[in-house]
C-alpha cells in the first residue's frame, strides 16, 4: 500500500494480534507493544511487522503517538488487535480518503461480530444535553450524521494528522479517538463510514475484566467532557448519567441491572479516580 501504514497497538493478546497481522499480510505494519511482551514481539516478527516496545503500558494515546511519529508523511490505518480484515479493505479505506477535493481527515468500515451482528459505528460525539436525553430514555433521538467513528478500525489522513496532531496524551484508552475527531471537524474535516466495506472485530478481546473496561470507558468519558465543556459541563453529565443509572438499577434485573449498578457506583466516585486506583497510581 503506496505511502500508507497499518498501526496496531497490542496489549497481550498475542492469539488474537496474530490473526490481525496474518489477515494484513501485503500491508506494511506497525506494532507498538504497550506489554513489553515476548509473546508479541515473536507474533510481529512472524508476520514481517516492524516492532516497537513501548516500555511498559504507557496508554493507546501515547502508544498511538509514537506510532504517527515513525509515519510522518503517510496515511494511516489503526487496527485494534482484536479487529480483522483483508489488505483490500485497508486499500480501500485508505482510498476513501484520497478523493480529489474533500477534506477527508478519517474513514472507518462497517464492523461485524464473529456471529454476523452488526456492531454500531458512527455515534453523536459526547455531550452534557446527549447525556441528559440517554438519561429520559431518549437517546434514540440523538442525531449521529456529524458524529464519530468507533476507533477500531480508523484509517487517518496525512494531512490531517499534520495539521490536527496526534491524540491527546492525557486520554489512556478511551475517548482519545473522539477527541481527535472533533479537533478535526473543528478544522473543516469530514469523517466517513464506508458502509460497503466491513471487518470483523471482537470487541473487549484484550479487556476480558468487563467491570476494568467500563472503568477505562467512562474515565475517557470525563476527560472528554471536562475537555470540551468544563468543569460545570462534566457536574451536569455526571449527573445526568448516575441519574439514568439509579432508573435503570429500578427497573431492570439480571445482568443489565449490575452493569446499571457498577456505572451508578462509579459515576459516584468518579470514573477518572477510579482509574487511577486501577492503574496503581
Amino acid at each position: 500500500m503506496a505511502e500508507a501504514r497499518a498501526i496496531v497497538v497490542a496489549y497481550y493478546g498475542v492469539e488474537s494480534l496474530r490473526t490481525t497481522l496474518a489477515a494484513l499480510n501485503g500491508v506494511e505494519t506497525l506494532v507498538i507493544d504497550n506489554s513489553a511482551d515476548a509473546g508479541v514481539r515473536a507474533a510481529a516478527a512472524e508476520a514481517g511487522a516492524t516492532y516497537v516496545d513501548a516500555g511498559g503500558n504507557i496508554g493507546f494515546a501515547r502508544a498511538v503517538n509514537l506510532g504517527f511519529a515513525r509515519s510522518r508523511g503517510l496515511d494511516v490505518v489503526l487496527v485494534n488487535p482484536d479487529a480483522e480484515m483483508s489488505a483490500r479493505t485497508i486499500h480501500s479505506l485508505v482510498e476513501r480518503m484520497r478523493v480529489p477535493g474533500r477534506r477527508v481527515a478519517a474513514v472507518a468500515p462497517t464492523l461485524i461480530q464473529p456471529d454476523g451482528e452488526r456492531q454500531r459505528v458512527r455515534w453523536p460525539f459526547p455531550s452534557p444535553a446527549g447525556a441528559w436525553l440517554q438519561a429520559a430514555g431518549l437517546g434514540r433521538f440523538q442525531r449521529d450524521d456529524n458524529g464519530f467513528l468507533v476507533g477500531a478500525v480508523l484509517a487517518l489522513r496525512a494531512t490531517a494528522l499534520e495539521r490536527v496532531g496526534g491524540f491527546d496524551e492525557d486520554f489512556f484508552l478511551y475517548g482519545e479517538e473522539t477527541d481527535w475527531q472533533r479537533r478535526a471537524v473543528a478544522d473543516g474535516w469530514t469523517l466517513v463510514l464506508a458502509a460497503d466495506l466491513s471487518a470483523i472485530h471482537v470487541g473487549g478481546a484484550t479487556h476480558n475484566e468487563e467491570s476494568r473496561r467500563e472503568t477505562h470507558f467512562h474515565a475517557g468519558s470525563e476527560r472528554y467532557i471536562r475537555k470540551w465543556y468544563g468543569a460545570f459541563g462534566w457536574a451536569s453529565y455526571r449527573l445526568a448519567t448516575a441519574l439514568g443509572a439509579a432508573i435503570r438499577v429500578l427497573i431492570f434485573r439480571g445482568a443489565r441491572r449490575a452493569q446499571a449498578l457498577r456505572r451508578l457506583r462509579l459515576y459516584v466516585r468518579g470514573p477518572r479516580k477510579r482509574e487511577q486506583q486501577v492503574l496503581g497510581r
